[in-house]
């Protein structure tokens, strides 16, 4: 059974050429996975996360920006809470299309009900990665 919640989510990426504030709503969809293999795994979840309705605004230009992400999938273990992150890709919107500008971070802390392994609610916000040199 598969259960979808829509997370608001909010922040900014820093960087260049600009930084950019982003707002929208999350969907997040949840699989229960249970192992009966001879491997015997604890249950996990197939979480995919899609950001499509997630939109971003140059703080000093206006200029439209988009968090690309959509439907990326994650695998974890079963837990009451659990904090998800997923990095994306930013893009801008231009006269020709889009353009990849930078990265961006998506965090959530998501909450199941382990009788079933629904997700039941969550949070979220956006930030800059910070990526070991």
């Amino acid at each position: 059974m598969t259960t979808t919640v829509l997370i608001p989510i909010s922040g900014t990426v820093t960087g260049q050429p600009e930084n950019v504030g982003f707002s929208g709503q999350a969907q997040v969809s949840s699989d229960l996975v249970l192992d009966a293999s001879k491997f015997q795994q604890p249950p996990a979840v197939f979480l995919t996360v899609d950001l499509s309705n997630v939109s971003g605004t140059g703080l000093s230009t206006g200029a439209k920006y988009v968090a690309g992400g959509k439907g990326s999938p994650v695998i974890r273990q079963l837990v009451g809470t659990d904090t998800v992150e997923i990095t994306f890709p930013v893009f801008r919107s231009t006269a020709t299309g889009m353009s990849a500008t930078r990265w961006g971070v998506a965090s959530f802390v998501l909450n199941f009900d382990l009788s079933t392994g629904a997700l039941t609610s969550g949070s979220g916000s956006i930030a800059t990665p910070s990526f070991p040199h």
